[in-house]
C-alpha cells in the first residue's frame, strides 16, 4: 500500500496540480485538509456551482464542482483507488471543551463527493505537543466512536499522528499513555537512555503515547493509521524502525493497517523511501 496526501491548495493557480496527476503507484489518496468542526449545510441538496468557503470547510477548491470533477477523473483513470477526506492538520485547530455536533456535516460531505472514508490528522492545538493528556485522548476517542456509529460500515476510518504516538510515555505518571505489554513499554524505553538516546528522547516528548489509549479503547473501529515520521526531527533515522514496530504491535493486535509516512518536501530526519531495509520491513 502506498498512501499520499493531496493538498487541496494545489488545485488553484498557474501551477495547479490535479489529483489525477498523482503517481499511479499511490493506492490511497488523502484529500487535505478540511476542518474537523466544519460547517456544511446538511439540509441543502448538493449544488456543484456553489463556491467553497475556506472559513467553513477548510478545503481550498474554488467550487464544489471542481472537487467533484477531480474525484471523478481520478476514479475513471484509477477505479481501484481509495480516496479519504483528511480532517484537521496543524492549521485547523479545535476546542475540545465544546460538544461534538458536526459529525453529520462530515458524513454528508463524504457522501456528496462519494469518498471512501475519513482521516483525522490529530493536531487540535496546532501541534502534537501535550496530546498525551487525558482530555485530548478522550475527545479523540469520542469523535472516532461517533464517526463509526454513523458512517456506513464499508467506509474507512484512518487516524494520523506523530511518529512516537505508540511509544509508551516515560515522563509523568499517567498510565493511559503507556502499555506495559507492548515491546515498547516504559521499562524498555527507560533503558534506552544510555544506549539509544534518540529513541529515549522520542519517548520523553509530550506527544509520546498519544495513540496508545486510542488503540486500546477504540480498537476495531479504526481501519488505518498513518505515521507522520517527518515531524520528529531526529538525528537518527534508524529509530523509524522502532516507530513502525511500536505501531505494528497494535496493528496486529486490533487488525489495523499501519502506513509509514514520509514527506517529499520536509522530511526532517524521518523515514526515507531510499531506505531499502526499512522498505522491506514495511513491505
Amino acid at each position: 500500500i502506498i498512501a499520499g496526501y493531496y493538498g487541496s491548495w494545489n488545485s488553484q493557480g498557474d501551477r495547479a496540480k490535479q489529483m489525477a496527476d498523482s503517481s499511479p503507484m499511490v493506492s490511497i489518496l488523502y484529500i487535505a485538509f478540511a476542518r474537523i468542526n466544519m460547517l456544511y449545510d446538511v439540509s441543502r441538496p448538493f449544488n456543484s456551482r456553489q463556491k467553497f468557503l475556506l472559513r467553513k470547510h477548510g478545503l481550498e477548491y474554488e467550487t464544489y464542482g471542481m472537487m467533484l470533477n477531480e474525484i471523478r477523473r481520478i476514479r475513471k483513470a484509477r477505479p481501484d483507488i481509495i480516496i479519504l477526506l483528511s480532517l484537521g492538520g496543524e492549521t485547523y485547530m479545535i476546542e475540545i471543551e465544546k460538544e461534538i455536533d458536526y459529525v453529520d456535516k462530515t458524513l454528508k460531505l463524504i457522501n456528496d463527493f462519494d469518498l471512501d472514508g475519513v482521516d483525522i490528522d490529530w493536531e487540535p492545538h496546532g501541534s502534537f505537543n501535550n496530546l498525551n493528556e487525558l482530555d485530548f485522548s478522550n475527545y479523540y476517542i469520542k469523535l472516532i466512536n461517533l464517526l463509526r456509529e454513523n458512517i456506513p460500515e464499508q467506509k474507512l476510518i484512518s487516524i494520523s499522528g506523530s511518529s512516537n504516538a505508540a511509544l509508551s510515555c516515560v515522563s509523568g505518571v499517567a498510565s493511559f499513555c503507556k502499555d506495559e505489554e507492548s515491546p515498547y513499554n516504559t521499562k524498555f524505553l527507560s533503558e534506552q537512555m544510555e544506549t539509544n538516546g534518540e529513541l529515549y528522547r522520542a519517548a520523553s516528548m509530550l506527544s509520546a503515547g498519544t495513540f496508545i489509549n486510542i488503540f486500546n479503547t477504540a480498537k476495531e473501529k479504526i481501519d488505518l493509521v498513518f505515521i507522520q515520521t517527518y515531524n520528529l526531527e531526529t538525528s537518527n533515522p534508524n529509530i523509524m524502525v522502532d516507530m513502525y514496530l511500536s505501531h505494528l504491535y497494535f496493528g496486529l493486535k486490533y487488525d489495523i493497517t499501519v502506513i509509514l509516512g514520509f514527506s517529499l518536501e520536509h522530511n526532517r530526519g524521518g523515514f526515507s523511501p531510499e531506505n531499502e531495509e526499512l522498505l522491506k520491513l514495511v513491505g
